[in-house]
């Protein structure tokens, strides 16, 4: 035996998360943004859902916390099962605000 083969083992019960926060960022509007100024979204669509959870509570979520709720409305995941479908949903690396509709095509 080895002395690597006496090391401990670490074993990942659950995937690492990955997350879409920035800390002390202003996100602003793309450059490659179609709106020649700000523009409200069409009702029912995600970016008019990410602005109306924005407008709820200014300041209040995470990127990570706007992304998903969008995701669990659209998706009609019940408040019972948020906890874990959140924790998958973040498995796999997700597009940032930057990319979002509200941004690239609203302004």
């Amino acid at each position: 035996m080895t002395q690597q083969d006496l090391a401990p083992r670490v074993l990942l019960l659950y995937p690492r998360s990955v997350t879409t926060n920035y800390v002390d960022s202003f996100i602003a509007v793309a450059l490659d943004c179609r709106a020649a100024r700000g523009e409200e979204p069409r009702p029912g669509t995600i970016a008019a859902q990410q602005l109306e959870l924005l407008r709820s509570a200014p300041y209040a979520r995470t990127s990570d916390d706007l992304l998903f709720e969008v995701h669990a409305r659209r998706s009609g995941i019940g408040a019972v099962d948020r906890h874990a479908e959140r924790t998958s949903f973040f498995v796999k690396p997700r597009a940032c605000l930057r990319a979002s509709p509200l941004v690239k095509q609203h302004g």
